[in-house]
């Protein structure tokens, strides 16, 4: 359809939810976790070629970096649903990894995924990601770091997070990230910090909220409290967003 094809990726991404087609090949007898047809042709992501949005490349690469500081301000505040880190169906969340300790009875299930990061002697580490789009940059824990014992890069850079609180970044390590099914692998520049957040201790278990068994969960133990071991920032999140949702109910969280 040349009004179709006229459209931007965004408006196309529109068209598709409203008429409730496949975002992969654009059928309308079946929903995208059954699609067969090929993907991007771009990003290789489960999605038509033509619904592929092309983003900017912000994050510092390490022959750019230099002796100035670098501030950057990490304060999340998404709302965007993703698909964590596979073809997966996943959690959807509002990201704000400086508040991520819930002090309120409003309880919000973060987009989280359980990712393998591998080593310095080629072994592979599971360790659980946070997907923020409200993030400039990717970070990674010295906790996490340690296990992986990998090159890093000097850097001076200060990031500025709520009420002005400064943390000064001297290290930056590259990563190399695969999904738990083996399907999907990329390299990341992470930032080593001292600490990130912890998940909240008190959310509901995927049997409690009724997830369909058709749906595969980025990350399983969701519910259970734990480390974030990674930060996976606006250079990589929306290369993992998907088209589609699942609504559980009113109130409860949404699978993308």
């Amino acid at each position: 359809c040349s009004k179709f094809l006229a459209l931007n990726p965004q408006s196309r991404i529109r068209v598709v939810k409203q008429l409730g087609l496949c975002a992969n090949c654009l059928g309308s007898n079946h929903i995208l976790p059954n699609c067969k047809a090929t993907h991007c042709r771009t990003c290789k992501g489960k999605h038509h070629t033509l619904l592929h949005i092309t983003q900017t490349n912000n994050t510092p690469q390490l022959s750019t970096l230099n002796s100035e500081p670098i501030k950057a301000h990490i304060e999340g505040n998404s709302s965007q649903s993703v698909n964590l880190f596979t073809n997966q169906q996943v959690t959807n969340t509002m990201l704000n990894p400086n508040d991520a300790k819930l002090t309120s009875h409003k309880n919000v299930v973060l987009s989280t995924a359980q990712i393998n990061v591998v080593d310095n002697n080629n072994q592979l580490h599971t360790m659980r990601a946070l997907l923020d789009s409200g993030s400039q940059s990717n970070y990674i824990t010295e906790n996490a770091y340690t296990k992986l014992n990998l090159p890093t890069q000097q850097v001076n850079m200060e990031v500025i997070g709520f009420n002005e609180n400064v943390t000064k970044i001297n290290q930056l390590c590259n990563l190399t990230l695969q999904s738990m099914d083996n399907t999907y692998t990329t390299d990341l520049s992470c930032f080593i910090v001292p600490n990130i957040c912890s998940l909240p201790s008190y959310l509901p278990s995927a049997q409690h909220l009724n997830i369909p068994k058709r749906f595969n969960l980025a990350d399983v133990s969701f519910y259970d409290g734990g480390e974030i071991d990674i930060i996976i920032g606006c250079e990589l999140f929306y290369k993992l967003l998907c088209i589609g949702q699942h609504r559980l109910g009113e109130g409860l969280p949404i699978l993308q």
